[in-house]
């Protein structure tokens, strides 16, 4: 549930449904901007606090009234973010639940995201797969309005390999339109696999990557390669939510 904000000189604020009433998204929507852009709310003794939130698919709006507040130099925010991930083992996935709960920006699988036009920030979650990210590309060509984008990608090489991730970090450049690109808004996690949980397409390119690395000259190994060798036929989970933390602090900064 999205929230203006505004500082409460007087009166009482009881939120119903505290669990949705997430106050540190600072999020409003643009359909109610207009509406409070034209109205004196200065230094204005108002008798309701309006809470919005469309639901997914339909035109339907829920507003909410609260007891009188004072309201002094009231901030309304246009900015509108969501958390679209791209996940093939499930650990990307998780990390974006978290991040939604540090946040209270909502989650979507990039799959179920048929149009992100109401959405000028966008925090990018997804799979480092073939030297690119799971589902970036099919987002970047529907997020064309969008003015922020922060990407996060996970995957099992270890982010302090800056040879792996400089050269990653290229690669992303000239895929992600300039004016979104900004490496301060780039950030790598370690994920998590279990070759038994692993779709027949996967555990056949694994084999298939195993096999060519255990031919390789140890110098001529990449760091995906040598990530195969290590966890290969293992449950591996390098998983850790405390590594979103920056993540959370650019997002909420």
């Amino acid at each position: 549930m999205h929230c203006f904000w505004c500082h409460v000189e007087s009166g009482s604020l009881t939120l119903k449904e505290h669990e949705a009433a997430r106050w540190l998204d600072r999020v409003i929507s643009k359909y109610i901007i207009d509406f409070f852009s034209q109205s004196c709310f200065d230094t204005s003794v108002v008798s309701f606090c309006v809470v919005l939130r469309r639901f997914q698919k339909t035109s339907t709006f829920v507003i909410g009234l609260f007891p009188p507040l004072c309201v002094k130099n009231t901030e309304i925010s246009e900015k509108m973010d969501i958390i679209i991930f791209g996940s093939l083992h499930g650990a990307t996935k998780r990390y974006a639940e978290r991040l939604t709960e540090m946040t209270g920006i909502k989650a979507v699988d990039y799959k179920d995201l048929k149009d992100a036009g109401p959405f000028d920030r966008v925090i990018y979650m997804g799979a480092i797969y073939a030297r690119g990210v799971v589902g970036l590309k099919k987002t970047l060509g529907r997020i064309t309005s969008a003015k922020e984008l922060f990407i996060v990608t996970v995957g099992m090489v270890d982010p302090e390999d800056k040879v792996f991730f400089d050269s990653f970090r290229e690669a992303l450049k000239a895929q992600v339109p300039a004016q979104l690109f900004d490496e301060k808004k780039l950030f790598h996690l370690r994920g998590a696999i279990d070759y038994s949980q692993l779709e027949l397409k996967y555990r056949i390119l694994m084999k298939m990557m195993y096999s060519q690395a255990l031919k390789m000259p140890e110098e001529q190994l990449t760091p995906e390669f040598k990530a195969v060798l290590a966890t290969y036929g293992q449950t591996v989970d390098f998983v850790d939510f405390g590594a979103l933390k920056p993540v959370a602090a650019a997002v909420m900064g």
